[in-house]
């Protein structure tokens, strides 16, 4: 009986050694998306945590990323990255803003993720193709 109360005690002292480093984390998501084949509509009641979408793109293609984000409150991050995880673009805004992002694919499969800390809004965003 001692044993397995250390046992646990040690294990709730590394989650919450892991929680306060922020290796460790906790999605809290209210609110809605609408994904197309090339982008996505997101509004949130309450991100804390993030939210990630995959698109497969033309490979060695140059591709706009066409960004507008409304914050409402906290810090909103928009981050994207290839299949092996690399940062592509990354953006934080804690008002409203919007750009263009033109980058080269290498890979095919990407991922663009919303990430906010007690974060209130809408983000949309979309990929665009350019001609060559």
């Amino acid at each position: 009986m001692g044993e397995a109360f250390i046992a646990l005690a040690v294990m709730g002292v590394v989650f919450f050694i892991l929680y306060k480093l922020k290796i460790l984390k906790f999605n809290s998501v209210t609110g809605y998306y609408k994904k197309s084949s090339n982008g996505v509509s997101a509004t949130y009641k309450k991100l804390n945590g993030f939210e990630q979408f995959s698109f497969l793109l033309k490979k060695e293609q140059s591709y706009d990323l066409h960004y507008d984000m409304k914050v409402e409150a906290g810090v909103m991050k928009l981050i994207m990255r290839d299949k092996g995880k690399r940062v592509i673009f990354e953006e934080a805004m804690d008002s409203d803003g919007g750009d263009v992002f033109t980058f080269t694919t290498v890979k095919r499969l990407h991922r663009v993720e919303i990430e906010g800390e007690q974060a209130k809004g809408k983000c949309n965003f979309h990929l665009k193709e350019r001609p060559l």
